[in-house]
């Protein structure tokens, strides 16, 4: 079970985003897409998802071509997403075939596990952000999909939320091995959930290195091992101040 990226480009109207990225996981792997702003990290990870199919290259699932929105794959966007009308069973269940009970009794399985138990019936008005993003987990990981796929997710939470989001999303590794795909531009964030690292440079976006993170988990927040590869990172961006 592999994701394959075969030199895939894109191009805006006259201006190039990413340009000939090309990379592969391992099941279970959780890999970084990591670059400073503009450098085609969404356009790339939306290319794969199949939300955008106007790229050159290809994307295989299981080496197969794929250039659809498929249903081996889940996807989360920075913002949770979710349907105002509906209550926070009914978001998670949406879509879902099968009888309605049997729908709501598996959505509230997902639900459960992101610490939303209680909560099934309010109102998307009614969460905290940290909450809302927590039921867009849910909504994801309902299908069972095979590949996860994440545009930074946590960015527009505090960072206490976003910590405790980070764990979440380890904790469902750790009981589905599912095979994560996360666009970040927090260093910090990738040194700490990411496998491997891939990280873009430049406008167009090309791959400037492809890290491995060679830190066993659990990982403190605090490894100096983890300051090294952070310095490392900021160098090959050419920062000298964290990406935040």
């Amino acid at each position: 079970m592999s994701l394959q990226v075969r030199n895939v480009s894109k191009e805006f109207e006259n201006r190039k985003a990413i340009e000939n990225i090309s990379f592969s996981t391992e099941r279970g792997e959780i890999i970084g897409i990591l670059g400073t702003s503009g450098c085609g990290k969404s356009t790339l990870l939306r290319s794969v998802s199949g939300l955008d199919t106007s790229y050159s290259g290809d994307v295989l699932l299981d080496g197969q071509v794929c250039r659809h929105v498929d249903e081996r794959l889940g996807f989360i966007f920075q913002q949770p997403r979710l349907m105002p009308w509906l209550s926070v069973i009914e978001n998670v269940s949406f879509g879902l075939n099968g009888r309605k009970d049997e729908k709501q009794k598996n959505a509230a399985r997902y639900l459960d596990l992101v610490g939303l138990k209680g909560n099934e019936s309010d109102y998307p008005k009614q969460l905290s952000g940290g909450m809302a993003q927590r039921v867009a987990i849910a909504r994801a990981l309902v299908t069972s999909p095979e590949y996860l796929l994440l545009d930074e997710p946590f960015s527009a939470l505090d960072a206490f939320t976003k910590m405790k989001l980070q764990d979440l999303l380890l904790e469902i590794w750790e009981a589905y091995q599912t095979t994560i795909l996360l666009v970040t531009h927090d260093v910090e964030e990738a040194l700490y959930l990411c496998d491997r690292l891939i990280i873009l440079k430049g406008q167009p976006g090309t791959i400037d290195e492809e890290l491995l993170i060679d830190e066993p988990r659990p990982r403190s927040r605090g490894s100096a091992k983890l300051a090294a590869y952070k310095e490392h990172i900021l160098n090959r961006l050419e920062l000298t101040t964290p990406v935040n």
